[in-house]
């Protein structure tokens, strides 16, 4: 026969304190604990089903050294190839514009691209009336001269003008590529050559059209991206357009381009219409779903 189990009150009190306290760490700690990084296994897949679909992409490629008349020979080649989504509303005011944004994207291609020769991009970049951010401008969006010692091995000149330090960082990209980091190729077919054209009210990254095409989004901007230093800007430059219009005519520019080492990646250029000028803003320049296993470096421009 079992006896009575005789537990004074304050020590039952007590036990289930402890009970709730240890139930409550268990909780805390399960909340805590680590999760797998699902986003950054999500973008690992999109990056490897992208890869793959780039890999089946007919090419065209080019010298390392190109020269100007063989960049302008590939890029005539290229420019009527692009695949256009073109919303509804826009369609109007795109039919008038779309020769100068060939012709633009024709220019950028040839300059900063295939020729890569720096006399020549600032040259094109003038003749639209670009000029070059302030040293202030840069500082503040890619801290150049804090970053100068990084970058060169050596301290900063003393109040570097905008020229200075932009020849200085194209020479230095140049040098960092190497072979394997410069272009050599871009896609000839419509399936790797994407111009997206809506109205917008912002010219934020989710605000400006999708690049979809036979690839999807998945295939153009998928897992990973970053933009590159764009140094120019114009006195009418994207963001003024927007405070004078409220919305503004905006294309997105997709290229799948080829690197020395094997990489492929597509290179999207974002650029907005200045109606009162008839000519297009160049304002972004991204690269997307690149391979950790072939980086390249982003350009300057």
């Amino acid at each position: 026969m079992c006896g009575e189990l005789n537990v004074p009150r304050h020590t039952v009190v007590w036990l289930l304190v402890g009970v709730i306290a240890l139930a409550f760490a268990i909780m805390t700690y399960m909340r805590a604990a680590p999760t797998p990084n699902t986003h950054a296994l999500e973008a690992e897949r999109l990056v490897d089903a992208a890869q793959s679909g780039y890999s089946e992409l007919p090419i065209t490629q080019w010298t390392v050294d190109a020269s100007a008349a063989e960049a302008k020979t590939v890029s005539e080649s290229i420019v009527d190839s692009f695949h256009f989504t073109i919303a509804a509303q826009a369609r109007p005011a795109f039919s008038r514009a779309q020769g100068q944004l060939v012709r633009d994207v024709q220019g950028f291609l040839e300059t900063a691209i295939i020729d890569r020769d720096l006399a020549a991009y600032k040259q094109w970049r003038r003749s639209r009336g670009d000029v070059l951010r302030s040293m202030d401008d840069m500082n503040r969006s890619w801290f150049i001269v804090q970053d100068w010692q990084q970058d060169f091995g050596e301290e900063p000149p003393p109040n570097p003008d905008a020229e200075t330090a932009f020849d200085r960082h194209w020479d230095r990209w140049f040098e960092a590529a190497g072979s394997g980091g410069l272009p050599v190729g871009i896609a000839e077919s419509p399936d790797g050559l994407e111009c997206a054209v809506g109205i917008v009210d912002s010219i934020a990254g989710d605000k400006r059209p999708q690049l979809l095409g036979s690839m999807g989004r998945a295939g153009w901007t998928g897992g990973r991206g970053g933009t590159c230093r764009v140094w120019w800007t114009h006195e009418r430059n994207g963001h003024m357009l927007l405070k004078e219009y409220g919305k503004v005519l905006c294309a997105e520019v997709g290229m799948v381009i080829e690197y020395g080492n094997g990489g492929r990646h597509p290179l999207v250029t974002s650029w907005v219409l200045d109606p009162a000028m008839h000519q297009w803003r160049l304002e972004y320049v991204c690269v997307y779903n690149w391979d950790v296993n072939k980086l390249v470096r982003s350009m300057e421009y």
